[in-house]
């Protein structure tokens, strides 16, 4: 059990010392709603209110930005009301949006305003919390914990929030971590913990919004590790939880030189930020593994901090936290949209510089006077939550592929749209089954988010192919964890992936190649890509596409079949679409048939197409109409001519 002993907890109004331990669960709780609010209102914005690749980042911004200074306004009730009573009210309509979240499966404006309801509230109540000087050690304790939990649950689940997981399952692991959390709020608030009278800074709230985007984009994204070393499902959420389970230790620990603490995490921070951030090789791993622990050391630094400001200005700090979160994820993401004349990873950086300037200050401003007493309880609790977390992620990998017979064999195109369907909810079990259902063989998928916090942070190419029991290989495009796929029931090799030239696009490009060993010393080189996607901008999907058919070339020259597809963004006969043919490739699709793929919900485009060189031959052509995507897929059978 944890015991917190904190002189700051001790003040008017408050109990002995011990009782801070309470606040522990209830910030956890607190900050694994917050986060899961978070993951379903960034892409209901972009997926229902906006059509990702479509709709102007800077409206969907302004969209966003309005339920941000809702936040604030909401916070700012801390006037009128008493901040433990705001708390309350804040935490009880979190636990409500986040149940009518849970409750409905219909996608939409339901889905997006209760979300940005949500969203509304879990600014208030980090607000409403700053306000109400609660003890500073328990607060960091609770994210650092939170943090943890998170970790590993998502890891248990396969990267999935519970609030996407429908049936009896879901619901009542949903109602049960709202009732804990809104449970845990009252015992809080009636504990006489909360004085809003008491003394305490504003300032180290403003870091909690910036450590929760490090988390969410690096610290706390297990496929970074796999994109940047290759590292399996279980290992990535291992070293992903153990590493924040030491930061969370670090949290709750007393610091014999608190000084050199808040500095050595302010370090951390801003190390691990630097390599973690290009994922790739193990120095990236290690940066991982040290922004992971540095988070939790500054957030033990920030609860030491001391100052004085009043109840107000605390609840600006503290929703306004969470107002940079807004911020730094918008313009982090926004860079894929709109070309920036430096690299989105400046904002990352600026962040961590953001943040361990503030857990710095703790140095010279922080209480070195705070003690804890953990027993076994956490180093027990963190190893349990390792291994739970190893054992879910494992659960979802491919057996690996099997040996052929040979041709014929049956491809798939198919744009996943992040893992969203056209209502707005993360549906990976519906497009698994579009695939399933054509019995397709080998499989290039486009717009392959691992990861991304804005989309929820969900691994979907690892959902999909445990799903499909499909191995796969990976070329990242717009960043290291969102790109394309190709998925095989049958051995790759030879798998590359290169960037495509970008031309001033915002958004870079990629192709994937692979040689599928179909079985009885038959063989099919297979490129997939995804081409630019602005109208009127042929003049950048041309020599995007002579990379593409440069690689259709080399692999055709080994002796083998070869196979293109994507999302090339273009009509049949578009100039841009020429140099595939110059190449000696042929239109596999359009001789079987008019084949409209975009939008799924009322097709009117053919931009979504097959390449082969002469030596196949292709043949039982479908469509299959789903709105499991904003495309449809496209499969056919091949087989030497």
């Amino acid at each position: 059990m944890i015991r917190l002993v904190d002189a700051r907890t001790t003040g008017p109004g408050t109990r002995a010392g011990g009782d801070a331990a309470a606040l522990v669960p209830a910030v956890a709780l607190a900050t694994i709603l917050l986060l899961d609010v978070v993951r379903v209102w960034m892409p209901s914005v972009i997926f229902v209110y906006g059509r990702a690749g479509s709709t102007p980042a800077e409206q969907m911004g302004a969209f966003a930005l309005v339920w941000v200074v809702l936040g604030l306004v909401a916070a700012a009730a801390v006037r009128v009301l008493r901040p433990a009573t705001l708390l309350l009210v804040a935490a009880g309509v979190l636990g409500a949006a986040r149940l009518v979240l849970q409750l409905w499966d219909g996608g939409g404006e339901p889905q997006l305003y209760a979300a940005s309801v949500g969203w509304v509230a879990a600014m208030a109540f980090l607000g409403a919390l700053a306000a109400a000087a609660p003890a500073g050690r328990a607060v960091a304790a609770g994210t650092a914990l939170g943090l943890v939990a998170d970790a590993t649950l998502r890891a248990a689940t396969g990267s999935v929030e519970l609030t996407w997981i429908d049936g009896v399952t879901g619901t009542l692991a949903g109602l049960l971590l709202v009732v804990a959390a809104v449970a845990a709020v009252v015992r809080v608030e009636r504990s006489g913990l909360l004085d809003a009278a008491r003394s305490a800074p504003a300032w180290p709230w403003l870091a909690v919004g910036p450590v929760l985007v490090l988390y969410g984009v690096l610290g706390g994204s297990p496929a970074r590790l796999d994109a940047a070393v290759g590292l399996t499902p279980w290992a990535t959420a291992a070293l992903t939880v153990a590493a924040l389970g030491l930061g969370a230790t670090w949290a709750v620990s007393s610091a014999a030189l608190p000084a050199v603490s808040a500095v050595a995490a302010a370090l951390l921070v801003l190390v691990g930020t630097l390599l973690a951030a290009p994922a790739d090789g193990w120095l990236a791993v290690a940066g991982h593994v040290l922004l992971a622990v540095g988070l939790g050391g500054s957030l033990g630094a920030l609860g030491r901090a001391e100052g004085t400001s009043g109840p107000a200005g605390r609840a600006l700090a503290g929703a306004g936290s969470l107002a940079l979160l807004f911020l730094v994820g918008f313009l982090y993401y926004a860079a894929y949209d709109i070309a920036l004349p430096f690299h989105n990873r400046a904002f990352l950086h600026a962040t961590a510089l953001l943040v361990a300037v503030v857990v710095a200050a703790t140095a010279r401003r922080g209480a070195p006077r705070a003690r804890l007493a953990t027993g076994s309880a956490l180093p027990l609790g963190i190893a349990a939550a390792v291994a739970l977390a190893a054992v879910g992620a494992g659960l979802g990998t491919p057996t690996g592929a099997a040996p052929g017979d040979g041709f014929p064999v049956r491809v798939m195109l198919y744009n996943v749209h992040m893992g969203f369907d056209t209502r707005g909810r993360l549906d990976t079990d519906a497009l698994a089954a579009v695939v399933a259902e054509q019995g397709a063989d080998v499989v290039v998928l486009n717009e392959v988010d691992r990861g991304w916090f804005l989309n929820g942070s969900h691994d979907v190419l690892h959902l999909l192919a445990g799903e499909l029991d499909m191995p796969y290989v990976f070329a990242p495009a717009a960043d290291e964890i969102w790109g394309n796929a190709i998925l095989s029931r049958y051995p790759l090799e030879d798998a590359r992936d290169a960037a495509l030239p970008r031309g001033g696009a915002a958004m870079t490009r990629s192709l994937v190649s692979a040689v599928v060993d179909l079985g009885a010393g038959e063989r099919l080189g297979v490129v997939g890509t995804h081409l630019h996607h602005v109208d009127g901008e042929g003049d950048i999907r041309t020599p995007q596409v002579e990379a593409v058919a440069a690689e259709a070339v080399r692999l055709a020259a080994t002796g083998i079949p070869v196979v293109v597809l994507g999302d090339m963004n273009a009509e049949p006969g578009e100039p841009e679409l020429r140099p595939y043919l110059d190449a000696g490739l042929e239109d596999a699709v359009t001789p079987l048939g008019d084949v409209r793929t975009f939008p799924s919900w009322g097709p009117v485009e053919h931009i979504d197409h097959v390449f082969t060189t002469p030596d196949v031959a292709a043949s039982d052509l479908a469509v299959p109409r789903s709105q499991a995507s904003d495309h449809l897929g496209v499969a056919l059978t091949l087989e030497p001519r």
